[in-house]
């Protein structure tokens, strides 16, 4: 179950990660705030919209919506990977854990660092309180702002 587990947050943290960014509070379906995620200092309006790409980047794997996940990349990182080799990568993730529950992914150290329109994000990424995997900061997960919108952008963390 752990190595299925691996496999979907393997397939997330390639996404650009997302999804609920701590165990909910309330009912099956409450969402934590971003802020509560991010170092105690008070985030911008940037580093939140960054942030909750990312969180929305889970949620959309969870609900296998892999259309709605590939509309998240860059156009630059749609021209090197198409979307039929996207799906081609992920397959193997989302067969591997068909009942994935993004309420059950959380982010600690949290960190969105904005450059012109340029974000690089890093984070541990843990599921069920087990961490499976990280985005450091020497190698982050990189997002673009195009035209007032963030893209997850081509990086070393991406499916194809």
């Amino acid at each position: 179950m752990l190595a299925a587990i691996a496999g979907m947050m393997t397939l997330l943290t390639a996404c650009g990660g997302g999804g609920a960014a701590a165990t909910p509070t309330g009912g099956a379906t409450d969402q934590p705030t971003v802020a509560a995620t991010l170092p105690a200092s008070t985030p911008t309006a940037e580093q939140l919209a960054v942030f909750t790409l990312v969180q929305r980047q889970t949620q959309l794997a969870a609900d296998r919506d892999w259309m709605g996940l590939y509309a998240t990349y860059s156009p630059g990182q749609q021209a090197v990977c198409t979307y039929d080799a996207f799906l081609a990568k992920v397959a193997v993730a989302r067969d591997q854990q068909p009942t994935f529950d993004a309420s059950k992914v959380r982010f600690e150290r949290v960190r969105v660092r904005i450059d012109g329109d340029t974000a690089s994000v890093s984070y541990v990424e843990l599921y069920d309180g087990q961490p499976v995997g990280t985005i450091g900061t020497s190698n982050p997960d990189v997002y673009v702002r195009i035209d007032g919108q963030w893209y997850d952008d081509v990086d070393t963390h991406k499916p194809c």
